[in-house]
This record gives structure tokens, sequence and C-alpha cells, in this order.
């Protein structure tokens, strides 16, 4: 009896590997031919697409996207290869459907979410937040800052010795606490063990989804869910958030609340959009995907922002300014005078716009056969982008792209349309955040956290660059197709002295 589990382990490994097999036997032809490839001439090998596939997308785009033309290029992950698409497409990928072209499939595939254990996008959620943002965000600004001041008080030192502090564990623990505050609500932002789940299921996505894709075969991934440490996590952490979610839940779902305001959170937005019909699971599960679709980019652009305004200093008189002036005029922050903060929003862009957290954007998978209205044809499965960074540095669209101005955009809207060029805008020449009907629904929100974290990061610390002999911000590192600002430079901090400027 003791052989019996192995026995049925065995079978089921078997059976596996036979209907992948089959699979791929039966599965019709859905070629690629007709799309020209993009690949390295000597070693092209998996491993060296994780590191250098920066210089695959620049051929590319080069060669293929600047004359319109769509090319494919080996898939990091595996499987069928990515087809990069060019510009001209934007308008048709930005309004086709969820049904045809799949932005949660694409994560899905790329994440490897059926086999991490981690929440997955739903519909509810999205349209949720987009409706939510819209009509609160104005209300939330005092709620977030509150949080902003309490989380660095947490986490960054007192006094005036500099301090060496790592500084993207105390910006992803900021987010996560302003996050929580507007989507868990005021019962949970301060609840330790919610914002460690927040926090560690982001991470354990990302670290499982690497190490089942270079570890397990396709046909033996179904057992990763039990073998691999982070996905085991990541389920515990579901259980745990829909625990900690409950009380919460059954409270504001008690009949006769007399006199009680609803309140203004991401819990109760997904309440009202389930009408009542969900669970704490559900609730915890949607707030653990949207978590993790928001921590990690706003605490890497926020890194990347200090980084360049402790390179570009000639900036930071500037808009310490324009935050005090702001100030007097109005002392409490709101989402109208965040708005006032023109030079600062300029700087963030420039600083996205050079160093974007992904080389492509407007990621997607065909879920069915598509074919665009030029003939284009994109066979089902195909994960299909755009170029961010190339886009970013092309100087047919930015004059002198290479070049830091930190200022670029606010000349823009001074010159051309002054509801334009916006930190959170999206446009032809600006798709960070997306673009057409499924531009990310927060990015208002997160323009609105970014520039909480910097005015008090700036108000209240001054800030150097460890062990820095030029004054340059560290090297960004690059993994598949991520642009991740380095996590391992430390900067020397402390509390500011009257009259102080950063670094």
């Amino acid at each position: 009896m003791a052989a019996f589990p192995y026995a049925v382990l065995a079978t089921a490994t078997a059976f596996s590997f036979l209907a992948w097999l089959v699979s791929k036997i039966l599965q019709p032809d859905q070629s690629l031919s007709h799309i020209p490839l993009v690949k390295f001439k000597k070693n092209n090998t998996a491993k060296r697409y994780v590191a250098r596939s920066r210089s695959i997308v620049h051929l590319g785009y080069t060669k293929y996207l600047k004359n319109g033309q769509a090319f494919r290029m080996r898939n990091p992950i595996g499987g069928r290869d990515q087809v990069i698409l060019p510009m001209k497409y934007l308008d048709e990928v930005g309004a086709a459907p969820q049904s045809r072209m799949s932005f949660p499939l694409f994560s899905s595939q790329a994440f490897l979410l059926d086999y991490t254990e981690a929440p997955q996008q739903t519909d509810t959620a999205v349209h949720a937040v987009k409706i939510g943002f819209s009509k609160n965000l104005g209300q939330l600004i005092k709620a977030m800052h509150e949080e902003c001041i309490a989380a660095y008080g947490d986490t960054l030192p007192k006094g005036d010795g500099w301090t060496s502090v790592s500084p993207y564990p105390v910006f992803s623990t900021t987010v996560a606490r302003i996050t929580a505050r507007v989507l868990a609500g005021r019962e949970l932002c301060r609840n330790r063990e919610w914002v460690r789940i927040m926090v560690d299921t982001t991470i354990k996505v990302m670290v499982s989804a690497q190490i089942i894709r270079f570890i397990y075969p396709r046909w033996l991934r179904w057992l990763s869910r039990w073998l691999v440490s982070g996905s085991r996590a990541v389920s515990k952490n579901r259980k745990c958030a829909a625990r900690l979610l409950s009380p919460i839940i059954e409270r504001r779902t008690t009949p006769n609340r007399v006199g009680e305001e609803k309140a203004i959170d991401g819990v109760q937005w997904l309440m009202d959009a389930k009408r009542g019909a969900t669970t704490a699971r559900d609730i915890a599960d949607e707030q653990l995907f949207l978590s993790i679709a928001s921590i990690h980019s706003s605490s890497a652009n926020m890194l990347s922002i200090v980084y360049d305004l402790l390179e570009h200093k000639e900036y930071l008189e500037d808009i310490m300014e324009e935050i005090k002036q702001t100030l007097v005029e109005k002392p409490e922050w709101t989402k109208q005078s965040l708005g006032k903060l023109r030079k600062l929003d300029s700087f963030m862009k420039e600083s996205q716009r050079i160093h974007p957290v992904g080389m492509v954007a407007m990621q997607r998978s065909a879920v069915r056969n598509y074919t665009f209205k030029d003939g284009l044809h994109i066979p089902a499965g195909t994960q299909m982008s755009m170029p961010l960074q190339e886009l970013n540095l092309d100087p047919d669209i930015y004059p002198s792209p290479e070049t830091f101005d930190g200022y670029r955009f606010l000349k823009l809207r001074e010159t051309t349309d002054p509801n334009k060029f916006h930190y959170a805008s999206v446009s032809e020449a600006a798709i960070g955040f997306g673009g057409g009907t499924h531009a990310c629904p927060g990015r208002f929100y997160a323009s609105c956290e970014l520039k909480l974290m910097l005015v008090e990061f700036l108000l209240r610390y001054e800030v150097r660059l460890e062990g820095s002999r030029d004054g340059k911000r560290p090297k960004d590192r690059y993994h598949d197709f991520s642009i991740i600002p380095n996590m391992e430079a430390k900067l020397l901090v402390r509390e500011r002295r009257e009259g102080a400027l950063v670094g």
C-alpha cells in the first residue's frame, strides 16, 4: 500500500506526457513563417535572450518596425516565437476586446499563473477599480498622504546622522501600505501581516515563474504547485489574506448598519460590483492581483526617479521651490494641487522615458486566430507586444533622445497642448501605461501616489548615493524584457536640516 501514491503519481505523469505529445502531433500548423525572424547569428540560445534581448529588439525596430513591418523573435519563456508589432497597429490593438487580444491570457502565459498558484485578473476587479478611482481619487489623497508619512516614519532613519539604507524595500513597503489603504481600507493598511502578504506574493509569483520555467518541462509543470516552495507560499498567502478580510466583509454585509457611512476603498468597490454575491476568498484574490499589478512597477519607478534626481541635481532647487510654493497656496495636498507640480511631473515622465520598467508594452496574446485589417495573420496563442524602449529613444520622436531633459515634457505642454504630455497620459508616442480602451486604469492613481512619495521624501530627508564616485545613477539590469533599476545600490539618508538640499 505504501507504494500506491507513487504509482498514482507515475501514472499521472505518464498521462501528462502523452497528452502533451499528442497535442504537439495533432496541433494544426500555426506557422509564423510569414513574419521575418530576428535572431542572434551565433549562440542563439535561450540563456542569451534572457540577458540580451535588447539588442534583438533594437535590430528588429530599425530594420522592420520603423518600416511598418512586424518581426518575430525567440520567446525567452519558451514556446512559439513572440511577435513585435509596429506602431501602425496601436489603435487596432488598443481597441480590440479582451476576447480577441487578451492581456490576462498573456499574463497567464508569461508568469505561469496556473502553476504559481497566483490569483488572476478578473473583469470585475479591473472595472471596479477603474470606476472607483475615477469617482473617488480626489477623496483618497489625504489618506494616501497620511499613510506615506507613516510608512516613511517606520522605515527611514531618524536623527541627523547619515544612515545606509536599501531603498527598494523602503519604497515597496511604502507603496504596499498606500495601496493597502486605498484597496483594503483603514482596517488593514497598517496590519503587518497584510502588508507582508502583498509584497511577498508579488515577489514569490515572479521568482516562482522563473524557477518553474527553467526546471520543469511543460508536461511536468502541473507538479510545481506542490514542489516549488514559492508556489506553496503564494497559496498560503491567499488563504491568509482571505482570513484577514473575512471579518471586514462580514461586518460590512451586516444588515441595518444605521448611520454608518459606506467605506471608500477597493474592498467596498469590489463588494458593490459583485452586489453581495461574493466570498472573502474572491475579494482577497482580487486584492492580491491588483497588488501584484501595481506594487513592483510603482516601486521600481519611484527608485528610478530618485536615482535620476540624484544624478541630475541641477533640477532639485526648481522642483523644491515648486513644491513649497504649491504648499503655500494650499497647505494640504489635493488632487488639484498635485496637478500643479508640473516640473516634478515632467521630470518623472522623462525618467520613465529613459528608464522604463520594460522594453515592450501593450502585451497581448491572441485568444483565437486574428487577422489585422491589413491582412497580417496572428495564430491563436501567439504573444504580441509593441516597442516601448526603442520608441522612447527614437530621434524621430524625441530630439536628442539619449539626453536627459527633465523639462522636456513641460516645454511640450507649454508650446503645444497643456492637457497632454503629463506623467499619466497615453498617446502614440507614450505607451508606458498602454493605450486605447484598455490603458492602465490605475495610472492617475499611480501618478498621485508617486508624487506624494517624492514630495515627502524630498521635504523630509537628505539623501546621497552611497559609494558613488562619479555621481551617476547605478546601471539598470536587464532580464528578458524587464528593465530593473539597480536594487543592490544603497542610499545615505538622514532627516533634513533646515535649508538643506538633496545629496
